[in-house]
């Protein structure tokens, strides 16, 4: 014999567009029995003839001649399974494809573009010092032509 509390939550689940595996699985959590919870998804899945009438309340005349739409809702697809937990998978399998696993990436090293890194070989400190001489000295030889400039004017006369 079916549940009914099982049943009608499970009714009420899929209509609002839950899957039947995740309303099974809250179910089970909540502590029916696996079997139970089986038999009354079987039950919702196969159409049954002898299915209970409500009874309505008698109408007024008005009301009976205004009838109100019938809107059917189309199950949700649902796209992921977040959400589910892994017991899920043990208590009702679900057969999966497995995703080809891709090679990792590997980090390859700086290529070196520039020789700035190296350093200065000992010739070319040689040369650095060399110039930095030579460029005091001219600095120097052009500040003291400013600064004795009529003397200097004087002497190359003299000499001519």
């Amino acid at each position: 014999m079916v549940n009914e509390e099982i049943l009608g939550g499970l009714k009420l689940a899929v209509s609002k567009g839950e899957s039947i595996k995740k309303a099974m699985m809250t179910f089970f959590n909540a502590g029916y029995k696996k079997q139970e919870i089986e038999e009354a998804a079987k039950a919702l899945q196969t159409p049954s003839i002898e299915k209970e009438i409500p009874k309505e309340k008698p109408m007024s005349p008005i009301k009976s001649m205004i009838k109100k739409p019938i809107i059917k809702r189309k199950p949700v697809q649902r796209i992921s399974a977040y959400g589910e937990s892994p017991e899920i998978k043990k208590i009702f399998p679900v057969e999966k494809k497995e995703i080809p696993k891709e090679k990792p990436i590997q980090k390859k090293s700086p290529k070196k573009i520039s020789s700035y890194e190296k350093g200065v070989s000992p010739k070319g400190k040689i040369i650095i010092i060399l110039l930095i001489f030579s460029l005091l000295f001219l600095v120097g030889a052009l500040i003291a032509v400013f600064l004795f400039k009529q003397e200097l004017i004087d002497f190359f006369n003299k000499v001519s």
